[in-house]
């Protein structure tokens, strides 16, 4: 099973997702919220807090599914090729602050 028609949005410090679980034979609406966290310089995940799964009388194995999908597979990967890194994500007041590193001389290069 896969995660799939994944929405974004702020809502006040909070990041909240919905989207559908692919069983394979059908789909389920899979909700949740939580905070983005980078690792790697590169790779943002979500780390969920609240997670729900409408239509199965399997919520808690399918919850726990979604929760190990979204450790494993971050929701926003930078390109390679760019000359910075996340270092942290903050969603204050419905804003998204991402601050970060630049390699500078790689910057001023960059096209």
């Amino acid at each position: 099973s896969y995660l799939g028609n994944l929405r974004a949005e702020i809502q006040d410090s909070q990041i909240k997702i919905t989207g559908q679980l692919d069983l394979g034979y059908g789909l389920l609406n899979v909700s949740g919220t939580g905070i983005l966290v980078p690792q790697k310089g590169r790779d943002v995940f979500l780390v969920p807090d609240n997670v729900t799964v409408e239509g199965t009388s399997l919520s808690g194995q399918m919850t726990a599914e979604v929760r190990q999908y979204v450790s494993e597979n971050p929701i926003f990967t930078v390109r390679a090729d760019l000359p910075f890194t996340i270092t942290a994500i903050k969603a204050v007041n419905g804003k998204l602050t991402i601050t970060g590193d630049v390699d500078i001389e790689e910057a001023l290069k960059f096209k």
